[in-house]
């Protein structure tokens, strides 16, 4: 990893303190028109961005196939990358400013591996990567892979044979919709919602096609798989083929322009929020990365006219008494996991733009309450700092407004970190949508509101003076909710725009129980017959009423029966005994808790109760453990042969 710092003294390592940016690049070169090597992160970068430090990485590929390569795989490239870095962050103390990627090619693969490995890993110094990152900038990189990865497969043949020796792990890691990119992809959405700095992305594409092996030319890299498809990313072109998209002469060239001006408003971006940003907001994005993800092929009924006018409000639903569309439903029947399926999915964006004018894009924001999370997750002030945090991030033309009540707070607090209560984040709010300078289209979904932990009166006042704060042109807003069928909801949102999400989720609910019973009952000895299959579906499926956790709940209990060779008669019992309502459904799972392990039971059960944070599953059984055996990774507390006997902790 070599440094390309700028001559500025300001960029000195004393200097990381200040926030100041890291931009880590491939080494790129072309020449201008007299012929001299132009390395453009060293020559022509840091006259653009000031005082940012930049590095430049390389790895050996040569997934083309005519020269002997390194024989590492994605992964371990990734985990060069993050020890690589890390070593230059702490030999120049630069531990705190925030992190720029710009990458090409497989390079971008490598990066998003190297961020998810960094954001799973604790207890190193590698942990520390992935928070500091602030965006990723693709160029050419083929998320969906490329069909010139195949191509590439007969070069490394032709290579074998002059006894030469091509990376074809690589290649293979780079087959269209190959696993491993998908692992890596779905991996990097995670990753991405974890971020602390509310990880920006920007992908390029290539313009031009790309000679290959002296006989045609092709797009290495098509478009539909140079972007990741997250509804916050940003995507651009470089006029220049794949090989040559990351080559500038001058800073005149156009594809330079366009990378540099992304990457100048970034910083930007980030010296203001430095300022303005009401605290970290992190906590307040979990509770949308611990909902399921819509089990295959459910849910594709929302965009459907015929089954429920979803779809004509997304088009249409601009008058103020539709701006609002309320999903209702019974605890557990698959809200939030709806939610989190229309929020992600193409078509939203697609039918929001289907009569639409040449307007800005529509910015999507979400916010999901979370009753059993922090305060933070269930209140007011969590809503309006991510409403707010998210709308920036996406409109930072926006940031102007949120620097007026910074001044505000600075000078009333007379504290350059001024705590950002409720009542600025409000004014900040109301700011936004009243102004008539930017025009703003935003999408804000909303779910769990009845486990908003405050006075839901005032929250829904608060919705309705936004909506009626937006004019439609300059400022366009819709709401899409998801709650139970409270009183106070069915009042205000009853007569609007709304579906009982349990109503339409039988076919879902019986596609789900036949894939996972089936799933179980192939390779087991079995005495059910595929009759007695479906007539259990069938069982569940009725009784389940449209909620989705009871159904989880039964058919995980059936699967242990299936496995265990239970007959028909047996599996039909469990399922007539087993309580409709989801409470006495809880009591019943406590009661069936094997004896042997109702202490460890008690101890979860208290550990959960009195902790102060959310708990991964790893910490709750570290923690289970501790209390029991005080015996942990190797250390041994006490005698090992005395553990069984250990009755408390």
């Amino acid at each position: 990893m070599k440094p390309y710092a700028p001559t500025s003294s300001a960029n000195s390592p004393r200097s990381s303190l200040s926030g100041q940016q890291e931009t880590c690049q491939e080494p790129v070169e072309d020449a201008d028109e007299a012929g001299t090597t132009v390395l453009w992160p060293r020559d022509l970068l840091p006259n653009v961005l000031h005082d940012v430090r930049i590095l430049t990485w390389g790895y050996d590929a040569d997934i083309d196939g005519f020269d002997s390569a390194s024989q590492s795989t994605i992964h371990q490239h990734a985990g060069s990358l993050l020890s690589d870095l890390a070593d230059q962050r702490e030999a120049s103390e630069c531990y705190r400013r925030p992190i720029l990627f710009v990458v090409h090619s497989l390079g971008g693969i490598i990066v998003k591996a190297a961020l998810n490995k960094s954001s799973a890993t604790q207890g190193t110094r590698l942990k520390d990567i992935a928070p500091a990152t602030f965006g990723v900038c693709f160029l050419g990189t083929p998320h969906r892979g490329s069909s010139s990865a195949s191509l590439g497969k007969i070069a490394c043949e032709i290579s074998r044979a002059m006894t030469r020796r091509p990376n074809t792990k690589l290649l293979q890691g780079l087959e269209r919709n190959s696993e491993m990119l998908e692992q890596i992809g779905d991996a990097f959405a995670q990753t991405m919602l974890k971020s602390k700095m509310a990880l920006r992305v920007y992908s390029f594409r290539e313009e031009k096609e790309t000679r290959k092996y002296w006989v045609f030319n092709t797009m290495v890299v098509e478009p539909d798989s140079a972007k990741i498809g997250d509804p916050y990313e940003e995507v651009g072109s470089v006029p220049a083929n794949h090989r040559q998209m990351t080559k500038f002469a001058s800073s005149e060239d156009i594809g330079f322009k366009r990378i540099a001006a992304q990457l100048r408003r970034w910083v930007h971006e980030f010296r203001v929020k430095e300022k303005i940003s009401p605290e970290d907001i992190t906590e307040t994005k979990l509770r949308i990365l611990d909902v399921n993800n819509a089990y295959k092929a459910t849910f594709h009924w929302l965009f459907d006219p015929d089954v429920v006018p979803f779809s004509h409000w997304l088009k249409h639903g601009t008058e103020e008494s539709k701006t609002f569309f309320w999903i209702q439903g019974k605890p557990g029947s698959g809200k939030s996991t709806l939610m989190k399926f229309a929020m992600r999915d193409p078509r939203t964006l697609a039918l929001l733009g289907e009569n639409d004018d040449s307007g800005p894009a529509w910015t999507l924001v979400a916010f999901f309450f979370h009753d059993r999370g922090s305060s933070i997750q269930k209140s007011l002030l969590g809503l309006l700092r991510e409403v707010i945090d998210s709308t920036i991030r996406q409109l930072p033309q926006l940031i102007s407004h949120a620097l007026v009540v910074y001044k505000d707070l600075v000078k009333s607090q007379r504290n350059k970190s001024p705590d950002w209560h409720l009542e600025a984040l409000k004014d900040l709010m109301d700011r936004i949508t009243k102004q008539r300078e930017t025009r703003v289209k935003m999408l804000l979904f909303l779910d769990a509101l009845d486990e908003h932990e405050g006075d839901n009166d005032l929250l829904l006042q608060l919705l309705k003076e936004w909506i009626k704060n937006a004019d439609g042109y300059f400022v366009t807003l819709k709401i899409c909710l998801a709650s139970r069928s409270w009183p106070v909801f069915t009042q205000q949102f009853g007569a609007g725009p709304n579906f009982a999400i349990d109503q339409y989720t039988k076919d879902d609910i019986r596609m789900y129980t036949e894939s996972r019973l089936s799933s179980t009952y192939v390779g087991t000895s079995s005495l059910l017959v595929r009759d007695n299959l479906s007539e259990l579906i069938e069982q569940i499926t009725t009784k389940a009423r449209g909620v989705f956790i009871w159904v989880r709940l039964v058919t995980d209990r059936l699967a242990i029966n299936i496995r265990d060779g239970s007959p028909f008669q047996v599996l039909s019992r469990i399922i007539a005994e087993t309580p409709k309502k989801l409470r006495e459904l809880y009591d019943d799972t406590l009661r069936r808790i094997n004896v042997q392990y109702a202490n460890e039971t008690h101890v979860m059960f208290q550990i959960i109760l009195h902790s102060l944070e959310r708990l991964s599953l790893v910490t709750l059984v570290r923690a289970t453990v501790m209390s029991l055996h005080r015996y942990l990774d190797g250390y041994n507390w006490i005698d090992i042969e005395s553990m069984s006997n250990t009755s408390d902790f």
